[in-house]
């Protein structure tokens, strides 16, 4: 057979008994032949007298795309970025729908992969086939090309959706009566939703009542969205997965992706992360905006106190700095704000990124997919005979990417990183979790850059008042003046009810002396290197967590709460 695709769907139609290994053997060359100009379907239906309808079927099935029974209310139509690229012979498709985000399109073959990343990189935008029958394809393809129309997103109220509020009985009459919204439609709404609530991840998780829970992040805390009927449990795990490029048929493992969607002009992109669970799949879109804006370092919470301790490690040369927080601390973040402190048209700056979050100019940004031949050692070894002046190497996620970040320090090349772990400190037994030498990383490591958010108190609803004796002990400050006053908001329509509007983030920077390279080196333990990182100047996230709250920004229960 001419592609994968192929073999597999013939392989499955002779599990379902609809073809023999024999035939297809005895038929061999005249089937090769036919199949090149006809195209697999075609061929099958002219060879073997297979029925066109279940041959559609079975193609809808066994690669999990829709099959549309009737073309009525179809029409071909032409696609505008389509018009100067020459598209592969060997392929069928029909555009049917150009939408401002996706382009739909009939196809009477199985989808393959190679067609779907052709159309997807020449439209920049995603590719939704679904499946006719030979007859209703060939119909489809002898019509006039009509003059597409873009349609505009639905607007769908949530809460008429809501299980939790209009009831179960009322979610399965709209189920069988087929009155609920398109999962298409659904999902993008959910989509925009989200990035006009500035929300950094959504949660879509499936209850073992089979309906489907929607949180949002919102400020750092998720909150519910809605939960939506059993239709949308089964159906949206396979669009997301689609847009992703991530095969629908694996369940049992952990699988990523990404895909962008375009409101209002503005390009946001959504990184999809999948897990297996005890009720179906888990899923988490986290929400990078493409139009991310880059902060300068002065500009991003910082105290004068952590700023020069940054900016004393930036003037050091050959320095290795990690960015460390949690996942969604804003650490990427800091890391571009100090990319475009340095950015200078004196210096060759590079990034190896999966994927790129924020465009730099003036910096060399790579991106690599998890589909490219080009993964991240490649990428960043073929930078150390570019003249690199300054490498930033994204996220480490193992021993062998804090290996090339060594490499790259031991090359004389200025290198960040970003790494998850809780605090500076913990970044090191993190490292050493991998299963790095801690001893040869101490001879380049300069310094980590620690952060974590803290809500904002709501500027619309926040009021002063006077803390009790309990929360000032338990943040240890219980020798502040007793009627010292702070600020906390009391809830409004604003922030929602919870008292906080936005977010902060709160450092730690620590910086490698002699003395902590030499404990690091000797593999001391937590308390020595704290010790000795005290003594040096060090202050933790704490510390500044709670100097914000002194000054009115956040409270002491939110300080305490994540640090």
């Amino acid at each position: 057979m001419a592609f994968q695709e192929d073999q597999i769907f013939i392989q499955e139609l002779i599990k379902k008994g609809l073809l023999t290994k024999s035939q297809i053997i005895q038929s061999q060359n005249s089937l090769r032949e036919l199949l090149q100009r006809e195209g697999i379907a075609k061929a099958l239906i002219t060879h073997f007298k297979l029925d066109e309808t279940k041959l559609a079927q079975s193609i809808a099935e066994i690669f999990n795309v829709p099959f549309l029974e009737q073309v009525n209310g179809l029409s071909r139509i032409d696609i505008e970025e389509l018009q100067t690229v020459n598209t592969p012979s060997d392929f069928r498709f029909i555009p049917v729908l150009d939408d401002i985000n996706e382009v739909t399109i009939a196809i009477k073959d199985p989808p393959y992969q190679k067609l779907i990343e052709f159309l997807k990189k020449a439209t920049d935008k995603h590719i939704i086939p679904i499946i006719l029958k030979e007859s209703d394809y060939e119909y489809l393809n002898n019509e006039k090309v009509v003059e597409k129309k873009v349609d505009k997103p639905l607007k769908i109220d949530f809460d008429k959706l809501d299980v939790e509020k209009q009831g179960k009985k009322w979610a399965l009459t709209a189920e069988q009566s087929g009155s609920l919204p398109p999962p298409n439609s659904v999902l993008d709404r959910l989509l925009e939703t989200a990035s006009e609530a500035n929300a950094s991840d959504i949660h879509l998780e499936i209850t073992s009542s089979k309906t489907m829970n929607v949180r949002f992040r919102l400020n750092g805390v998720l909150q519910r969205v809605v939960t939506l009927p059993n239709a949308y449990a089964s159906s949206l795990p396979k669009i997301v997965k689609q847009r992703a490029s991530i095969d629908n048929f694996e369940k049992k493992n952990a699988a990523e992706g990404s895909f962008f969607m375009q409101f209002g002009g503005v390009k946001t992109n959504y990184r999809v992360n999948i897990i297996p669970t005890a009720f179906n799949e888990k899923i988490t879109l986290r929400v990078m905006n493409d139009h991310l804006d880059i902060i300068r370092l002065e500009r991003l919470g910082l105290s004068l106190h952590d700023l020069r301790r940054i900016r004393r490690l930036l003037s050091q040369p050959n320095a290795v700095i990690l960015f460390s927080g949690a996942s969604g601390s804003g650490k990427t973040t800091t890391l571009y704000s100090v990319l475009n402190e340095l950015n200078h048209f004196t210096k060759n700056i590079t990034t190896v990124e999966m994927p790129v979050e924020a465009h730099l100019e003036g910096i060399n940004q790579i991106s690599i997919d998890q589909n490219s031949a080009l993964n991240f050692e490649k990428a960043i070894k073929a930078t150390f005979h570019h003249d690199v002046d300054v490498l930033a190497l994204g996220e480490i996620r193992s021993k062998e990417d804090a290996e090339l970040l060594l490499e790259a320090g031991l090359s004389g090349l200025t290198a960040f990183a970003t790494i998850q772990a809780s605090n500076a400190i913990k970044t090191l037994y993190r490292l050493k979790h991998f299963g790095v030498d801690i001893e040869q990383f101490a001879l380049t490591l300069r310094g980590i850059v620690s952060q974590r958010f803290v809500r904002k108190v709501c500027h619309y609803c926040g009021q002063e008042y006077i803390p009790d004796e309990e929360i000032l002990a338990k943040a240890g400050l219980e020798n502040l003046p007793k009627d010292i006053k702070l600020k906390r908001g009391i809830g409004c329509k604003n922030c929602l009810g919870t008292g906080y509007l936005g977010r902060m983030p709160i450092f730690e920077v620590l910086i490698f002396n002699d003395t902590i390279s030499s404990l690091l080196a000797q593999n001391r333990p937590y308390r020595e290197i704290f010790a000795a990182a005290l003594h040096e100047g060090f202050t933790t996230m704490r510390y500044d967590g709670l100097r914000k709250a002194l000054a009115g920004i956040t409270t002491l229960n939110e300080v305490l709460r994540v640090t």
